[in-house]
């Protein structure tokens, strides 16, 4: 019941994703998407606001007179635009903003949905869920024990030449500090049977 000057805020809480600013928004978010039960979807203005204000239109006064967003998705990739197209929504939607008013966006902080009904205080919706997922490069730094005798330190196949049996062991750490340790023994008379 909230007025398109008084829009209702959802907001969700983003932090250490491995980059403090979207300098390429359609990569580096693969989804928006949101459950919005209402009618007369015509009336709906839908924005996603940034930490520091910058804001994406979703969706402002589409779909005529049919109901609701029913798992709507707003994504880089989809192909058909919301505008113009038929309620009740369901699918992925080019938004009806520029992916680009969100360039240089903060990424830490509150992400918040921004949801107004131009029938204000006298219409009732209610927005059941929404999601933001972002696409995070993962970085993995390997490191390898009897690295002398392997082809490369710092890659996660590296071929092993050892001159005797050799146990070599692996730490893998991503760039959210998940940690993997694995050992392996190569025997060289697998390489040279008698």
């Amino acid at each position: 019941n909230h007025p398109h000057t008084n829009p209702y805020s959802s907001p969700i809480a983003v932090n250490s994703l491995g980059f403090n600013l979207l300098t390429n928004p359609t990569t580096q978010i693969e989804s928006i998407c949101i459950d919005l039960e209402t009618d007369f979807d015509a009336d709906m203005n839908i924005y996603l606001r940034s930490p520091d204000g910058k804001q994406l239109e979703l969706s402002t006064g589409n779909g005529g007179g049919g109901d609701n967003y029913k798992i709507t998705c707003f994504t880089p990739t989809a192909v058909t635009p919301i505008v113009g197209s038929t309620a009740p929504f369901n699918g992925s939607y080019i938004p009806e903003g520029a992916w680009s008013s969100l360039n240089n966006a903060v990424v830490d902080g509150n992400w918040q949905l921004l949801v107004s009904d131009g029938f204000g205080v006298n219409q009732l919706g209610k927005l059941k869920w929404w999601s933001i997922t972002f696409n995070v490069p993962t970085n993995v730094n390997y490191t390898w024990s009897n690295a002398g005798s392997l082809s490369c330190t710092n890659c996660p196949t590296p071929i092993a030449s050892p001159s005797v049996p050799t146990t070599y062991t692996v730490l893998a750490i991503d760039n959210f500090n998940c940690i993997h340790r694995d050992t392996v023994t190569v025997d060289i008379q697998s390489f040279f049977p008698a």
